[in-house]
């Protein structure tokens, strides 16, 4: 029973301050109305990108030469499609640097290549550049023109294709006519803009948050490109031209290197020829000198097993010389750095594994940051968990090194051994062994260089890219996270509940009472009549 009586109180104080609660959701619900309708959308396009592409037969061709293929790790690419430098360059390739708007009802909208006028803007002082110009245009085709901070009753006045110049700048207004033959109808009296954006303000704007790149799959190499801008039609063409000129910048790296080591490579071929010339000379005038045409079968079997055991010594020289490098850098707290190294020194399964786990944990890492500072539990755990692969790291790298080392030491002993041998040789074939090693060691620097240069060559003239666009971005089909009904409901229910908040404080300012039932509960006297 109270609570039937409990429910038409409340029934009853709404009822009677229907005066509040209207005007309340109707004026809240407005306000939500007038926010969407000034609110410009936001338009998303998205591309797909693989790189290295290894399926083409050409670009697995490529890929042999090591010295001009980029094969670094996936995150520094990813890296590079966010850099500055290529949307730089990306942006040198479209028309951006100026933007059109028109004003409808005080609002203003980028119309880019849906504006009826274009206009030729001749800059004679920068500090014009970042202002945006505000015209009229009016019934008698005339055009007005201002820009912020003017002096009230100030103004430019002109008509199309006639140049307005003053210290600052120079204009001049022509008709975009490829896009009125479409749309007759756009020219209409009404307010217009344009704006002539600096550099720096463009790369703030293409180069923020609202480019994403996301590497979706490392074994295959597959990013994704996300854009997002107030217009659609230009998120497209960003992230395509972005693509592009990655493609483009790739190629033209890797043909400036390749030219720059068929300069250097043909440089040292010079030399080692006129070595290799020498050498040959001076063996054949030392055979013909003392007699000699061959050596015998034991003298060169001695011979080559030298030969084999120092250009093995050599190639564990440089193993060992890469890895204590390696192993100098990576012994420090190196792990949270970004210059942290992007493959391991061997080729080693347990090596590479852990370079593999360092690698994806660091990515993880990056992410969170975005997010938390590097005092927060997730941050801290996972550096925990970095801080371990990366000692394991060093402790695994260390023993790769001392086992070269020692492999090292015994080849230096075989070699001792294998030259004692020569020793005992007679000394017209010792100098003929001399002799022959050095005119082969300088044959096979010849003949290495030569391949080289085949390879170099090749990659200087090659426009081929290991990259390759499988989804490009297409026209979004509209705005994202579109949340006008939402907008609309929740002021119309925050504008209900703060009248009703306003009805129950007047009550409880003035009580009112509704039936004589509720006077005999609060009084306890009865009711006559």
């Amino acid at each position: 029973m109270n609570d039937a009586r409990e429910i038409r109180f409340l029934f009853r104080l709404i009822l009677r301050g229907w005066w509040i609660l209207l005007p309340a959701v109707l004026v809240s619900g407005g306000l939500g109305a007038w926010v969407v309708y000034r609110t410009t959308p936001t338009y998303q396009a998205s591309a797909t990108l693989k790189i290295n592409d290894k399926e083409s037969g050409a670009s697995a061709f490529m890929k042999n030469f090591e010295a001009f293929s980029t094969t670094g790790a996936l995150l520094t690419e990813v890296e590079v499609l966010k850099s500055r430098y290529l949307i730089n360059k990306t942006l040198n390739k479209l028309d951006f640097d100026r933007c059109y708007y028109r004003y409808v009802r005080g609002t203003r909208r980028e119309v880019y290549q849906r504006s009826p006028f274009l206009v030729d803007l001749i800059l004679h002082d920068s500090s014009w550049v970042n202002v945006p110009f505000q015209f009229s245009w009016r019934a008698d085709s005339s055009i007005v023109l201002t820009y912020p901070g003017q002096a009230e009753g100030m103004a430019w006045q002109t008509r199309l294709g006639d140049t307005l110049s003053t210290a600052g700048f120079s204009v001049c207004f022509q008709l975009n006519e490829s896009y009125l033959v479409r749309e007759p109808e756009a020219l209409s009296p009404g307010e217009y803009g344009f704006e002539q954006f600096g550099r720096e303000r463009l790369l703030a704007q293409y180069a923020g948050s609202d480019l994403v790149v996301k590497l979706l799959d490392q074994e295959v190499a597959i990013v994704k490109l996300y854009f997002q801008h107030k217009v659609p039609l230009k998120a497209q063409l960003f992230l395509n031209t972005l693509a592009q000129t990655y493609i483009e910048d790739f190629i033209e790296n890797k043909t400036e290197a390749a030219a720059k080591a068929l300069a250097f490579i043909d440089t040292e071929l010079a030399k080692v020829r006129e070595d290799l010339a020498r050498a040959e000379l001076a063996l054949q005038s030392y055979k013909a000198r003392e007699g000699i045409t061959e050596l015998d079968k034991d003298t060169e079997a001695e011979m080559k097993q030298l030969r084999e055991l120092e250009m093995q010594r050599v190639a564990l020289e440089l193993e060992a010389a890469e890895g204590s490098k390696a192993l100098s850098y990576l012994e420090g707290e190196v792990w949270r750095e970004e210059t942290y190294p992007e493959a391991a020194p061997y080729e080693d399964p347990i090596l590479t594994d852990l370079w593999q786990q360092i690698q994806t944990l660091r990515r993880e890492r990056r992410e969170l940051l975005q997010t938390y500072t590097g005092s927060h539990p997730k941050v801290l755990t996972l550096d925990s968990n970095l801080k371990d692969l990366h000692h394991s790291l060093v402790q695994s790298l260390s023993q790769q090194l001392q086992s070269r080392q020692a492999r090292q030491a015994e080849l230096n002993r075989n070699i001792a051994v294998a030259r004692a041998k020569l020793e005992a040789f007679p000394e017209v074939e010792r100098e003929l062994l001399v002799r022959e090693r050095e005119f082969i060691s300088r044959q096979q620097a010849y003949n290495f260089l030569l391949e080289k240069r085949t390879e170099a060559a090749i990659g200087a003239a090659s426009t081929i890219a290991f990259h390759k666009v499988l989804e490009p971005a297409t026209l979004p089909a509209g705005p994202i996270n579109s949340q006008k009904k939402i907008i609309l409901v929740v002021s119309a229910f925050m504008g209900m509940i703060l009248a009703l908040v306003v009805i129950f404080f007047r009550h409880y300012l003035a009580p009112t009472l509704f039936d004589p039932g509720e006077l005999t509960e609060k009084t306890g006297l009865g009711v006559l009549g």
